[in-house]
């Protein structure tokens, strides 16, 4: 039998919590267009986006089925797991497996892989000189993009193990809304810097969001940094303000539609969204070189750079001890926990860890 054609890099678990029965409200940014019944199993969707090795979407389904799990739970409970059990690595696995397996996310990957080919081929010798005006023209890609990037979140998933998780609840009549790319790492503490980036797995001050429900938002962040005001990981949200911000940040990643359950509130709460926040993910990764005095060698650096907007939430705020750090230092500055995560996880086997971690930390996305 061969391969199952249409994989889905957002999935149809998740847009239901957000539709009613097999369709799901969508707003489509190009068009500036509402779309009041959209059909789930269509959206988000790509033909053999991963490649036809069906190994990786079993392996995805797997991931999802237990992700599911977990955020069914948060929205039922509303409580969020403790650090150390099977739903918070299940949740953990899914945001780093969910940021990394979008369209999107394979093409930042190719910008990437652009960017540093010009950079080495500008070397003096790489090329002949006559050649040198065609360099800017050029154009690298991995042939599967996608599942490139998603290797590269898996391999760096309990990176995010250390981050604190906090569930907020929306007490508003304006619902939470989603995108075909809903996870979003942001920085604030960060914010303004420019020349490196500052939402890496392991960046101090990473905050991370992902929408669950029209009610429901699952949010992670750096507790070295942020402080807040309820210290049970519970936080009801009250204000407008606050989600039309924690709504305004789908825009960051959204490469065409945002998706929402129907009602005249939540068509209001996209009608009413800072559409100047869209940001070009492409256009924001920077390539610096620095080339040796002789010429023999150069250093090349790549980032993204996170884009200048401001988003003030009423519910946290910068400990204290961490206002006076001057911006450059923080924007060089990595989370001490994550960086002991990753060294003990990458000294170790799957064979060393129990089986329920190592099966949810260990999944391997071979990559052609």
């Amino acid at each position: 039998m061969p391969p199952h054609k249409s994989h889905h890099f957002v999935p149809q678990f998740y847009l239901r919590n957000f539709g009613e029965e097999n369709s799901i409200a969508m707003f489509n940014i190009a068009r500036r267009q509402h779309i009041p019944t959209a059909s789930i199993p269509g959206q988000c969707q790509r033909s053999y986006l991963y490649g036809r090795d069906p190994s990786v979407e079993a392996a995805l389904a797997q991931m999802e089925g237990l992700a599911s799990i977990a955020i069914r739970n948060l929205i039922v409970t509303e409580t969020v797991p403790a650090d150390d059990s099977v739903a918070f690595f299940s949740l953990v696995a899914f945001l780093a497996f969910q940021h990394g397996r979008t369209p999107q996310a394979g093409a930042v990957m190719n910008e990437i892989a652009t960017k540093l080919s010009r950079a080495i081929l500008k070397m003096p010798g790489m090329v002949p000189a006559e050649l040198h005006a065609d360099i800017p023209k050029l154009r690298a890609s991995w042939g599967k993009a996608a599942l490139q990037s998603l290797g590269i979140a898996a391999s760096v998933s309990h990176v995010l193990l250390d981050l604190r998780p906090f569930l907020l609840i929306n007490d508003t009549p304006q619902p939470f809304i989603t995108s075909d790319s809903p996870v979003v790492f942001f920085n604030p503490w960060c914010r303004g810097w420019r020349g490196s980036g500052v939402t890496a797995f392991a960046s101090s001050g990473l905050q991370i969001f992902l929408p669950l429900s029209p009610r429901h938002l699952l949010m992670l962040v750096d507790d070295d940094v942020y402080a807040f005001a309820d210290a049970s990981g519970v936080i009801h949200v009250d204000r407008y303000r606050d989600v039309k911000g924690l709504n305004a940040l789908q825009l960051l990643g959204v490469e065409h539609n945002l998706y929402y359950r129907r009602t005249p509130t939540a068509q209001e709460a996209i009608d009413d969204l800072p559409l100047h926040w869209m940001h070009d993910s492409i256009a924001a990764v920077h390539v610096q070189r620095a080339v040796a005095a002789d010429e023999r060698s150069q250093l090349v650096g790549l980032h993204q750079e996170q884009p200048d907007v401001r988003l003030d939430l009423s519910f946290f705020r910068v400990r204290r001890a961490k206002r006076a750090v001057p911006l450059p230092v923080r924007a060089r500055s990595h989370r001490q926990r994550a960086l002991d995560a990753d060294r003990f996880f990458r000294g170790r086997s799957r064979k060393d860890l129990p089986a329920d971690i190592a099966s949810r930390l260990f999944h391997v996305v071979e990559v052609d």
